[in-house]
């Protein structure tokens, strides 16, 4: 059987696995901006309602509401972004 998502997927990972590889920092930042940019943008695919997240995102929903639920997801992508900056400076 053969799957041409799997195979596109295979394909792109061997072009982008020695970049991940050399630049870890890089695209741990892009991954912060993507959920950063959803909870921004309310992408749909994103901002849902958490019912299949984790127990910390369903308390966040069920204390704050839906828009306490964006900011926290701003929140975490920010928080991954400086991080993965201050690993940058740092070594």
């Amino acid at each position: 059987m053969n799957n041409p998502i799997s195979n596109i997927y295979i394909k792109f990972m061997e072009y982008a696995e020695p970049y991940i590889k050399k630049f870890p920092y890089i695209f741990i930042i892009l991954m912060g901006l993507l959920i950063l940019f959803g909870a921004l943008f309310n992408w749909k695919w994103l901002c849902k309602s958490p019912e299949y997240s984790k127990i910390f995102l369903k308390s966040i929903y069920e204390i704050f509401g839906y828009i306490g639920y964006r900011i926290a997801l701003g929140i975490i992508g920010f928080l991954i972004i400086a991080v993965s900056i201050f690993l940058i400076i740092v070594s």
